[in-house]
């Protein structure tokens, strides 16, 4: 059985006891001694209104009949100014007619204590109610949860299906290219250059859509996924990535590392791999391979900041503040798919920050910090 005399609230809860007399104030006060609860104290309706926003409770002891603005009424104006919060009224008063528990429970009350009460009553009734809120509350949670699931698993259909369709009308635009390119159809050479450039603007568009389909079934771990940390070398992943993902498909990269001797950062390791393999690979993309490519870093206390500096890009000078966002424009003419927004998220996951600022017109810097290992 519980002992409720000497429970404590746990955690500490916060009570706002609303009551025009001093005495029931102190009387409340010490029912709750040694409980584990920070009471806050208002003389009227109008002062625990306001209190209500400033204390921020998670309970209320409200009395019926103050001066000025009644129990009742101030009961209203609070729920009403709090309608995403779930706080508990409790009203105390010496009234006992059945009319007023009536109106308790109309206007928002969640349990009526007749005065003079016991002492073991009132803690209980108060941590009747606070076990309640704390049920709804995460009941709400676990709905919130559910919710969330059902909107990714949504997402994730909806854009396999625009995926797929897109795909095969993608498909069916290049087969007919490839037919105009095969010399079937005698065309002018300006029509076979237009030829060209259409083909180039379609892989591009299917580029788009593998990405949007990436991150719509990814959406699920970009919201609430927990990274594996571990150290990783990041001079030695970079290199991994540029020669088992882009020169063992004969990209040709451009790309500098300056690396070398660095120390580890705490960080997701496929999550790194992808965050390079995001960043370098949408920057050859839109500059049909002819960005130059610096990555530098160096170890500052225990965070490790790495700049990646990408030249021979054609973008404006406030790029910097729409480059994260998913299908930025303008880039080079084309814009810049989902790679940077993902990049972003990812890097953000693992508590690390990155930014980006342009530099003459031509220069896009990356600067991340990430977390280092202390040895």
């Amino acid at each position: 059985m519980l002992d409720i005399k000497n429970y404590k609230f746990q955690p500490q809860i916060k009570l706002l006891v609303v009551d025009d007399s001093n005495m029931n104030r102190r009387f409340v006060q010490n029912c709750f001694v040694n409980s584990n609860v920070l009471i806050e104290e208002a003389i009227n309706g109008q002062e625990g209104i306001d209190k209500t926003i400033s204390f921020d409770p998670d309970i209320i002891l409200m009395d019926v009949m103050m001066p000025g603005i009644g129990g009742f009424e101030a009961t209203e104006k609070i729920l009403e100014q709090n309608r995403d919060k779930i706080i508990p009224i409790i009203f105390l008063s010496a009234l006992d007619a059945i009319d007023d528990k009536i109106k308790a429970f109309e206007v928002g009350g969640v349990d009526f204590v007749t005065k003079p009460f016991a002492v073991l009553e009132l803690k209980a009734r108060v941590k009747n109610h606070i076990d309640l809120q704390k049920a709804n509350e995460q009941k709400k949670h676990l709905m919130k949860l559910a919710m969330d699931d059902r909107r990714d698993t949504s997402l994730k259909r909806v854009s396999e299906g625009i995926s797929h369709n897109f795909n095969n009308l993608l498909s069916v635009a290049s087969g007919n290219l490839m037919l105009l390119e095969s010399g079937m159809c005698d065309l002018p050479d300006i029509a076979m250059d237009s030829v060209k450039d259409i083909k180039v603007s379609l892989n591009r568009m299917q580029d788009l859509t593998k990405q949007f389909l990436h991150i719509a079934g990814r959406s699920n771990e970009l919201g609430k996924g927990t990274p594996v940390l571990s150290e990783v070398n990041l001079g030695t992943s970079v290199e991994e990535i540029v020669k088992n993902t882009f020169l063992s498909k004969g990209s040709k990269v451009n790309l500098i590392t300056k690396l070398k001797d660095t120390k580890d950062v705490l960080f997701d390791k496929n999550h790194l791999d992808e965050i390079f393999y995001l960043i370098i690979n949408e920057t050859l993309d839109v500059s049909a391979n002819k960005a130059e490519i610096v990555i530098y870093g160096r170890n500052v206390y225990n965070k490790f900041r790495c700049n990646i500096h990408i030249k021979n890009l054609e973008m404006p000078p406030n790029y910097q503040d729409f480059v994260f966002d998913p299908f930025s424009l303008p880039l080079a003419n084309v814009g810049a798919g989902l790679s940077f927004s993902v990049a972003k998220q990812l890097v953000e996951l693992n508590n690390s920050k990155i930014k980006a600022t342009v530099k003459n017109d031509n220069e896009l810097i990356f600067n991340l910090i990430l977390n280092g290992v202390s040895k």
